[in-house]
């Protein structure tokens, strides 16, 4: 169970691009992650990416919404092409929780 109230979903966006985790504080939207086994290939960083951009745009309550990757191998703070998208490792994620 999520702490104070808050609720997990996940989210298909109008062009089938799909987020795994969608979070949720009230009417706000609080996260947008993705999860995936590594981002080594460009192709795979392009989907990931694209989903939660395009899902932040879509959402009414998702303007302030942290943009999460998560990986089981390496990854990078963030992205060249999208500052607002962090990168972590999952073993590293789950820790800090």
């Amino acid at each position: 169970m999520l702490r104070d109230n808050k609720e997990i979903y996940y989210y298909r966006t109008g062009q089938g691009y799909e987020v795994d985790f969608l979070i949720k504080d009230g009417e706000k939207i609080t996260h947008l992650i993705q999860v995936t086994e590594s981002l080594k290939d460009e192709k795979i960083i392009k989907r990931e990416t694209r989903a939660l951009v395009k899902a932040k745009e879509e959402l009414k309550y998702a303007d302030k919404a942290r943009l999460l990757i998560l990986t089981m191998g390496e990854a990078p703070s963030t992205l060249e092409s999208c500052n607002e998208i962090e990168m972590q490792n999952i073993m590293e994620f789950m820790c800090l929780r």
